[in-house]
């Protein structure tokens, strides 16, 4: 933590980014393991799904529905 404290506000934002991008990565990387040859739409809904919660996702992507059942 003390590491964080005497970063510049511009390092810890570009920091986050950074954590923010590798944790983006490893869930699609997971998404493609679990549902090998999903389209890319799909694992883009996929992680729509996980990131904005299903209520959030199926207002802005109403094709969205049949993603959200078995991905628990």
């Amino acid at each position: 933590l003390e590491l964080i404290r005497r970063m510049s506000s511009e390092r810890r934002a570009r920091t986050l980014t950074e954590l923010c991008r590798m944790v983006d990565t490893l869930a699609e990387a997971e998404l493609r393991r679990r549902y090998p040859g999903a389209p890319d739409r799909e694992v883009f809904l996929r992680l729509v799904a996980r990131r904005l919660g299903d209520d959030l996702a199926r207002q802005a992507f109403p094709e969205i529905e049949p993603f959200l059942d078995d991905r628990r």
